[in-house]
């Protein structure tokens, strides 16, 4: 079997890209949670759930099967994980977390890095989206289509009201459910 260091550099340069986006794909699965896992055991989760699913897209899934050693892989993906904590917060970044902090009533922290920012954004969008966002004002697209599966549904009008969010998912599971 051929080895990852006996490849092409464009095919290597190929192999560390798709480690990089396996390992930013990890993170926004895992809520960008690093602190409770081994490099061993991510680079396992890696090489056998993220990796593999890039193979038709780079130029190294052409080159047929090649050994990467554990070690040289456990180098190359922290190499992508101290790349990922230099990556800058971008503007649109910051403003969205002042507006979920000030949403919130949660007061603004300072950042270490670029990956413990992505956790703590994480976690307010999570709990503006369980406290806040179902309280806010349906859409009026929302509105108007449940208005229309009423109406279709049960022969009546809606009661015509102010809906928030969370009225409104009630109302589409009970539209199909009854």
């Amino acid at each position: 079997m051929r080895m990852f260091s006996d490849l092409p550099k464009k095919i290597q340069t190929s192999f560390k890209t798709t480690t990089t986006n396996a390992l930013i794909n990890w993170l926004d699965d895992h809520y960008y949670e690093l602190s409770d896992i081994s490099i061993e055991r991510l680079t396992n989760e890696l090489v056998e759930g993220y990796i593999p699913r890039y193979s038709y897209r780079y130029k190294w899934g052409d080159v047929g099967e090649f050994e990467v050693e554990p070690k040289l892989m456990e180098e190359l993906v922290l190499g992508s994980i101290n790349r990922h904590r230099k990556k800058k917060i971008s503007t649109k970044q910051m403003e969205f977390y002042r507006r979920l902090c000030r949403s919130l009533g949660v007061d603004e922290v300072s950042f270490s890095d670029y990956i413990d920012f992505s956790q703590q954004l994480c976690a307010l969008k999570n709990r503006y989206d369980k406290e806040i966002r179902p309280y806010e004002p349906a859409t009026d697209n929302q509105l108007r289509t449940v208005k229309r599966l009423w109406k279709d549904k049960y022969g009546e009008e809606l009661e015509d009201k102010e809906y928030n969010r969370k009225e409104i998912s009630q109302l589409f599971k009970r539209i199909n459910e009854g």
